[in-house]
């Protein structure tokens, strides 16, 4: 428990400028082991912060896809803008 995996958010670009954005979502697919953390969460890294998510238990049978959710940027509770995407997410053990 306590792990974290982290990617750089880089690639294609949208406009300059998007007005509304409605939340930021994270998906990962998961399974627990039968050893160690049987949760995991998503997080956003901001200006070397951690915002960590809500964490999810996952099943030992299958897969399962867990979403992480942010309606509004955790630093300061103000509405997404393209300026103020994360350019850093991840995924947490829990």
């Amino acid at each position: 428990a306590g792990q974290r995996l982290s990617f750089s958010l880089t690639g294609p670009t949208g406009p300059a400028a998007v007005s509304a954005i409605a939340a930021l979502h994270l998906k990962q697919i998961a399974q627990s082991g039968t050893d160690g953390p049987e949760a995991t969460a998503g997080f956003l890294r901001i200006a070397g912060v951690d915002h960590d998510a809500t964490p999810v238990s996952v099943p030992s049978l299958a897969p399962k896809a867990v979403y992480s959710t942010w309606a509004v940027n955790p630093v300061d509770d103000s509405a997404w803008t393209s300026a103020t995407l994360p350019i850093e997410v991840g995924i947490l053990s829990a």
